[in-house]
């Protein structure tokens, strides 16, 4: 137990690390080297057990290198390649879309080099949008990191690495059968409308944020308080 702890030391200060000061390229070498270190402390362990925690640790710096390493060249890399692009998409949504100033905003997915990548896209219309219904259309694209046009620590928090902004005309493929993971979303737009036919006001966007984690609608000198006092979250 007391290996899995330290071990669990060193993998979570190299991706504290690694996230702090978005460093996700060059990994390899410091892996390479803590192996060795891990490699060396292993087999002089043997005769001071102290050392296993060396080892340990270690280890646990060694693979959490390599692991934002290979996270960054298998998902982020390709995102960034599409960043400042105009081309077409077809987004997944798994959410309801929510108005804004000039139109609606709807999360999803879409494929990038075939693998699934979150996004929040942006269209010019008020259109009804469903968990599971499907848009295409000509994009914009705006990567969320450090290298993107659209940097955003609190959008790549929730896991959306792209944004895509409407320029030609978008098409919206309505769902029939809702997929089996569009359910989650269903039932918190379900209970959004229960609480809202049965509170109002400052009550209901305080129901909202406490229940399901919905801060829209919160006021801002009340959003303001709770970060004040600490408890936002």
């Amino acid at each position: 137990m007391r290996k899995l702890m330290w071990f669990t030391i060193g993998f979570g200060a190299a991706c504290g690390y690694c996230a702090y000061t978005w460093t996700c390229e060059g990994l390899i070498l410091p892996a390479i080297c803590f192996l060795g270190i891990f490699g060396a402390m292993a087999l002089a362990g043997k005769s001071m057990e102290k050392l296993y925690m060396a080892a340990a640790v270690s280890l646990g710096i060694a693979l959490g290198c390599l692991w934002f390493q290979g996270y960054h060249n298998v998902l982020i890399s390709p995102v960034e390649q599409l960043d400042g692009k105009t081309t077409d998409v077809t987004l997944y949504c798994t959410d309801y879309g929510r108005e804004t100033d000039y139109g609606m905003s709807v999360e999803g997915y879409l494929y990038v080099e075939g693998k699934p990548c979150r996004a929040r896209f942006y269209i010019n219309a008020q259109v009804e949008m469903e968990p599971g219904d499907v848009l295409t259309g000509q994009f914009r694209l705006r990567a969320t990191t450090s290298k993107g046009e659209g940097y955003s620590n609190s959008l790549q928090g929730k896991g959306i690495f792209l944004l895509g902004y409407q320029r030609d005309e978008a098409q919206l493929v309505k769902s029939e059968d809702k997929p089996l993971w569009a359910y989650p979303a269903v039932l918190r737009q379900n209970l959004m409308e229960t609480l809202s036919r049965y509170f109002s006001g400052e009550t209901e966007a305080f129901a909202r944020a406490l229940l399901l984690g919905d801060r829209t609608n919160l006021e801002y000198e009340l959003s303001t308080a709770f970060q004040r006092s600490g408890i936002m979250h």
